[in-house]
């Protein structure tokens, strides 16, 4: 099926019918068009070279799509919009011009165990009410984010692989209910992580790990819940909140990484409880440059550095949380650093306990 002016193949009208085995390859259209009820049956079929979408389902379509291989088009291997509500299981999505798959404007839809690589845009780009489930990809090596959420996306990113993506690996932007969880989120050329722009995602039980930049990064008002991640061996900082960034930041391990496993900086507000902050290169917390910040109850142990360190005119507390065995001070305040300690346990520190 090729070279068409329009479409490849249309399911519409509550249309079914199996394509299988298929080679669908440079229509001017969609390669398949589903919508107005349509539910075929698509499998074992090679659409490529497309000078629109590869799959587009729309206006209340739906159908199943499985094994089926999506290459080189100009738009996105597959969008799903208005309604549409297809399923795509184990395709091979690759080399696209825009994203790999493309959900906005209260399209829905499942992506189960595909492997979605080398696209110029986002792997997964998610906008404007969508709710997808994107659960147990293979997300690697995308010229953008490998799953982006922007715009009142809703759904969630449940136990995928996502890899070595030049933007971060998922970037969450003007969205109040996305849920990342189970997740492995490694080796970007930028943040393993990045919630901004007043986002509220749920950000729980992750492995971030070998990230360029922050393994998490919470900016511009954003207030995410932050909950059983591991964050480690990143080669910066492990989790970073700037620019009036929040977050409710709870029972993560935080390990391993090249520069302070905290830092918070200009009014950046978290509230951090129950965590690890061990064995980094550098200071466990930083605190400066006008942030604030709420730590209770949390273990800093094993810094290269000093294990609370505070600077211009912060404004923090930090209450009965375990400071100790550190290669230099335990609390380091300086040049006009303002913090308030109460209760705090300073033991084992190679350098001053508090200077």
């Amino acid at each position: 099926v090729f070279n068409g002016l329009a479409s490849g193949v249309v399911v519409c009208d509550e249309g079914k019918g199996t394509f299988e085995a298929l080679r669908v390859f440079e229509n001017a259209g969609p390669g398949v068009e589903v919508c107005t009820g349509g539910d075929p049956d698509v499998s074992g079929c090679q659409i490529r070279d497309g000078k629109a979408q590869g799959v587009l389902v729309h206006t209340g379509g739906c159908g199943s799509f499985r094994k089926n291989t999506l290459a080189k088009q100009i738009l996105s291997a597959m969008e799903i919009c208005t309604g549409g509500n297809p399923v795509f299981e184990e395709n091979d999505i690759f080399e696209q011009k825009l994203h790999g798959v493309f959900c906005h404007t209260d399209g829905r839809g499942t992506l189960l165990k595909n492997e979605i690589y080398r696209n110029y845009g986002s792997g997964v780009e998610m906008q404007t009410r969508c709710t997808t489930v994107v659960q147990s990809n293979y997300i690697h090596h995308g010229h953008g984010s490998g799953v982006s959420c922007q715009d009142d996306a809703g759904g969630s990113v449940e136990d995928n692989n996502i890899e070595k993506c030049y933007g971060a690996n998922i970037y969450v932007r003007c969205s109040n209910d996305v849920r990342c969880t189970g997740n492995t989120v490694s080796k970007g050329d930028l943040e393993g992580v990045h919630v901004c722009e007043g986002s509220l995602a749920m950000i729980s039980n992750n492995n971030v790990n070998g990230n360029r930049l922050a393994g998490v990064l919470v900016d511009t008002d954003a207030d995410p819940v932050l909950e059983g991640n591991i964050i480690r061996d990143g080669l910066s900082v492990g989790l970073q909140v700037v620019n009036a960034g929040k977050g409710r930041v709870s029972k993560n391990d935080i390990f391993g990484n090249a520069a302070p496993g905290v830092e918070v900086a200009t009014l950046g507000n978290p509230v951090l409880e129950g965590n690890t902050i061990r064995n980094g290169l550098a200071e466990g917390v930083f605190v400066h440059d006008d942030a604030a910040g709420r730590f209770v109850a949390n273990v800093i142990s094993g810094n290269d550095l000093a294990g609370v360190k505070v600077e211009l005119a912060t404004t923090s507390v930090f209450e009965e949380n375990d400071v100790c065995d550190g290669r230099e001070q335990g609390i380091l305040a300086l040049n006009g650093g303002v913090a308030q300690f109460k209760g705090n346990d300073v033991h084992g520190n190679r350098g001053a306990n508090v200077e």
